[in-house]
């Protein structure tokens, strides 16, 4: 049975970015697109 991961990383290690669900989109298929859009930091 192949080992599944909870993702993959797309930013390098060391790197903090916050990120908040925008819309999820369902298919036929069964997958789910998701859109994320960055969270900008306070000042």
């Amino acid at each position: 049975m192949p080992k599944f991961t909870a993702g993959k990383r797309v930013l390098p290690s060391g790197v903090h970015a916050t990120f908040a669900l925008r819309s999820a989109t369902p298919y036929p298929s069964g997958v789910v697109g998701l859109h994320y859009a960055r969270q900008r930091g306070r000042k």
